[in-house]
């Protein structure tokens, strides 16, 4: 995929008893200037608003793995490319969110997504 590594974020809420969770990613994208256009500059790029069931850490991760599985399958429609979701999960250096517990929880489990996507990886060159 295009990006060397990113920073996962986000957040959410309720509304009217429904569960709100926003998501963003920070990484270092493509300056679109055209008298810089071999630097790379800081970005956040917004990845939506969904209702989930409940805020749960779980539900939290599901919500993302969804997201997630939508954009590799768009890249691999648009580029005629092959890559998987464990490509991206192998590039996450970090998230981002409040103090609450649950967020916390939900870092624990995307550093147990991400190194169930190495493990995957080093399965295969074996």
């Amino acid at each position: 995929m295009l990006c060397a590594a990113f920073v996962l974020a986000g957040d959410g809420t309720s509304h009217e008893k429904i569960n709100y969770e926003a998501s963003n990613i920070f990484l270092h994208a493509p300056n679109y200037d055209p008298e810089e256009s071999d630097k790379t500059v800081r970005s956040r790029r917004f990845l939506g608003v969904r209702a989930t069931a409940t805020h749960a850490s779980v539900v939290q991760q599901a919500s993302l793995e969804a997201i997630v599985a939508e954009m590799v399958g768009l890249y691999n429609t648009v580029f005629g490319s092959k890559a998987s979701p464990d490509e991206i999960y192998r590039k996450l250096t970090g998230t981002m969110g409040d103090h609450a517990n649950d967020v916390k929880k939900t870092s624990r489990l995307w550093e147990i997504r991400k190194a169930k996507a190495w493990a995957s990886k080093y399965r295969e060159q074996s």
